[in-house]
């Protein structure tokens, strides 16, 4: 039988690369003994002095973006990834592959914020219900009123406030990695409370 070979230059990836339990550190290793360019890792020389750098890398770049996902948020509106534009003024509520405009009673006091009685109506009838909710208070994080916070717990949500900016990123980011069980419930980028 005869041996499994490895090209020199599989030999030297496998021999920089630490294992997964141990730290990545960013100290560059000593050359290889062969100089001559490897074309076939898309120009990338594996005998360079040099570690490549980790900004470079997108982990979710082969996952494709939820249908709903923020683009671009304004003071007065959100610009969703499909090129809709919101209405001036109105918030958003994402939910699985939907948005829906959404412009409860808002009543802001002391840094605390309430949504009103109906703000939760979707949460209501939608199964199954999303696992976590992200609230989106404008440009600055509220402290959401008991009652909501009573409310949405009621019918099994987590639920996590933070302001619109973040929390439009946050949703974003969670939609895609999961692919569900996540809403957001976004107040345009303006509101000030």
């Amino acid at each position: 039988m005869r041996p499994f070979l490895l090209h020199p230059t599989t030999r030297l990836l496998l021999r920089t690369r630490p294992p997964i339990s141990q730290p990545i550190h960013t100290t560059p290793h000593p050359p290889a003994k062969s100089s001559k360019p490897n074309s076939s890792l898309g120009g990338h020389n594996p005998t360079s002095t040099s570690t490549p750098g980790l900004s470079g890398l997108d982990l979710y770049n082969d996952l494709p973006n939820p249908i709903n996902s923020i683009e671009a948020l304004y003071d007065t509106h959100f610009l969703l990834t499909n090129g809709t534009r919101t209405a001036p003024g109105s918030g958003v509520f994402l939910l699985n592959d939907s948005v829906f405009t959404w412009a409860p009673a808002v009543a802001c006091k002391n840094g605390i914020v309430g949504f009103g009685p109906g703000a939760w109506g979707v949460l209501e009838v939608v199964w199954p219900k999303p696992e976590l909710l992200i609230i989106g208070t404008g440009k600055r994080t509220l402290f959401l009123d008991p009652g909501d916070r009573r409310k949405i717990a009621e019918l099994g949500v987590r639920v996590d406030v933070m302001d619109t900016g973040n929390a439009a990123a946050q949703f974003n980011l969670l939609a895609t990695e999961r692919g569900g069980g996540i809403a957001g419930a976004l107040l345009v980028g303006g509101f000030k409370g």
